[in-house]
């Protein structure tokens, strides 16, 4: 796929996250399981989610079956899930949390949901409707799905901010890991990064931060965490650990903001 882990960097994310044969390892924005490969060569037991059921099920014979099946691998357990809703209730039971969290880049980041209707208050008059005319459907907001669709109905997606995408990653990690467990993921950011801007958890400890510089734009940061303490006391609300200034939220507008500036003579 066109945001495919490279292999090296694959590798030592894998490393970072301390796995060995019978650890089990998640990624929980799988895409096309580039960043599982080391972590099944190395004897984990992989699982993956991903929102987008296209990339899990692939195309024209190129799918992440046929990735693992290239190098004689196990291929993961696989699930079209929302990481913002997951489904997911493992608590204490992976080894490691594994991923490249997708941040609009080159991969947009979606969730559960849609935009929602006109407010019920509104003052536009209703559309009159005709004997012989069927009522226009609402374009956004909520609809019910007939029964004989349920079976197979995929649900509608909306924007996923990138704060939104780290407190949720987070959590899920919190809840899921063993003590002493690990969650491994990379953070784009611009140069303006601080230790400030690091996303943290009352649970998880920072114990590996290296930078990797991509362009003139903007790096990317390998995070690497470790599960401290075992407690059902997670915050419900982390709104004030996740701030919209953050380097790596809204990055791709930064980026287009930086790249419509004038260039000066010190440029």
């Amino acid at each position: 796929g066109p945001t495919s882990m490279d292999a090296e960097m694959a590798l030592i994310m894998c490393n970072m996250a301390l796995v060995q044969p019978g650890s089990l390892v998640i990624d929980p924005f799988v895409g096309t399981g580039s960043v599982l490969v080391p972590c099944t060569t190395f004897g984990g037991i992989c699982f993956g989610t991903d929102i987008d059921s296209r990339v899990l099920h692939g195309k024209a014979g190129k799918t992440i079956k046929s990735n693992f099946d290239q190098y004689k691998l196990r291929v993961p357990d696989l699930i079209r899930a929302d990481n913002s809703r997951s489904p997911l209730r493992c608590p204490h039971y992976f080894d490691a949390v594994v991923c490249d969290p997708p941040y609009g880049i080159r991969a947009g980041a979606r969730k559960s949901g849609r935009r929602d209707c006109a407010p019920a208050n509104s003052t536009a008059p209703p559309a009159s409707v005709s004997s012989d005319q069927k009522p226009v459907k609402p374009k956004y907001g909520p609809r019910p799905i007939p029964d004989e669709w349920l079976e197979n109905h995929i649900p509608a997606t909306q924007p996923y901010a990138a704060e939104d995408v780290m407190r949720d990653l987070l959590v899920f990690a919190a809840k899921n890991l063993r003590v002493g467990g690990r969650v491994v993921y990379l953070l784009p950011t611009t140069y303006d990064y601080t230790d400030a801007d690091l996303p943290t958890h009352p649970q998880l400890r920072v114990v590996g931060n290296s930078e990797e510089r991509l362009t003139s734009k903007y790096a990317r940061r390998l995070i690497t965490m470790v599960k401290t303490v075992e407690t059902s006391d997670i915050p419900s609300n982390l709104d004030d650990g996740f701030k919209s200034d953050f380097s790596f939220a809204k990055l791709r507008e930064k980026i287009v903001a930086s790249n419509k500036k004038p260039k000066t003579a010190s440029d």
